[in-house]
């Protein structure tokens, strides 16, 4: 990215001597180039694309190579106190652009989350659980379905197969991406587009329940 800003976009304060060593802290941070290198860090930064796979084949499209032309659309939007997203949009969208980025709140933002890392191989909001630690012994039923909601996992059951934990967590899942949409229908940054979007996930994970079918993404 280049930042072609005409002022300064980042102050920080000089530290008393530690050790030896005088450090900085950075005391502002314009917006709009905090948003903007946090996007470009999530497209182009190899270290960041290596600790969170999320990120793995992210890019970010070249008109906001630029932070102005960044900004100058990023100035369009409703934004404060809101999070920039790529995909709810657009299912499996991996490029940032003016075409596919809406601003919306943190819980919209996470709420499609899948935990691909945690779960490894089984189906979404499915792990495996063998040992029951607090007997100490093996689980007849050993896959555990699980939701996460406003960042506290709730637990929905073990179950004998993958297949059925992962149709409790569709179900759940989709119940409250809904109730979550309801609730955001009266806020200031309520976003009829995003909505839409969101309901389509919802239909898509009630259908894929009742046919007995994994879903693959969101």
């Amino acid at each position: 990215g280049i930042n072609d800003a005409d002022y300064v976009v980042k102050i920080k304060e000089e530290l008393p001597k530690v050790n030896g060593k005088r450090k900085r802290k950075t005391v502002w941070v314009c917006p709009f180039y905090a948003c903007w290198a946090r996007m470009v860090e999530r497209g182009f930064s190899k270290r960041t694309k290596v600790v969170l796979e999320t990120y793995k084949d992210v890019t970010v499209n070249p008109e906001w190579k630029r932070f102005s032309d960044f900004k100058a659309w990023m100035k369009l939007q409703a934004w404060e106190g809101l999070s920039l997203d790529k995909d709810i949009l657009i299912q499996g969208n991996l490029e940032y652009s003016s075409k596919t980025c809406v601003f919306v709140p943190q819980n919209i933002n996470t709420i499609l989350g899948d935990c691909r890392k945690a779960r490894g191989k089984y189906p979404m909001g499915v792990c495996y659980m063998f040992l029951d630690k607090a007997k100490n012994r093996p689980r007849k039923k050993p896959f555990h379905a699980s939701i996460t909601i406003h960042t506290k996992k709730i637990n929905l059951g073990y179950f004998e197969t993958a297949q059925e934990a992962h149709r409790h967590w569709q179900i759940a899942k989709a119940d409250y991406i809904e109730s979550t949409v309801n609730g955001w229908s009266n806020d200031a940054s309520f976003n009829i587009l995003v909505a839409n979007a969101l309901m389509d996930r919802v239909h898509q994970l009630r259908a894929d329940a009742q046919q007995n079918k994994e879903t693959i993404k969101l």
